[in-house]
């Protein structure tokens, strides 16, 4: 029952969470276009890893996703020389496909500060602007 109620101390960071959600939209097309770019990728390691290792490597989609992903399980692994050559140029490409996201949202984070300073301000001023005119209808 306790820790239902820890669930509750999530709504302080709902100012966090809105924030991220703002982020993942200003950077929204970026990230769209680079996803299924990652699957063009993703498909085509898969290919390349069935040409250089199709014997050895049955399953070529999973080795490919946790190659690409940098996870490697240790479960499949190249044999060949033409399989360990094109897995170090995955590997790497799998390298930007970590960063390339993370600069992305960490790109957009500071302009939806920003942002949200600004709506903060504009609400305030605002509020100062219909203070005011309640205050000289009262006179």
């Amino acid at each position: 029952m306790m820790r239902l109620f820890r669930l509750f101390k999530l709504t302080r960071c709902s100012k966090a969470a809105s924030r991220y959600r703002h982020a993942f939209v200003i950077a929204r097309e970026e990230l769209v276009f680079f996803g299924c770019a990652a699957l063009i990728v993703l498909y085509l390691a898969a290919v390349g890893i069935h040409h250089f290792e199709c014997e050895a490597q049955p399953d070529s989609m999973w080795w490919a996703m946790v190659t690409l992903t940098t996870v490697s399980y240790g479960d499949v692994y190249s044999i060949t020389m033409g399989g360990r050559l094109f897995t170090s140029v995955v590997l790497l490409l799998g390298l930007g496909f970590v960063a390339v996201p993370t600069g992305l949202l960490a790109e957009a984070l500071p302009r939806a500060r920003e942002q949200e300073k600004k709506l903060e301000e504009e609400e305030e001023a605002l509020a100062a602007s219909k203070a005011a005119a309640e205050a000289s209808e009262e006179k």
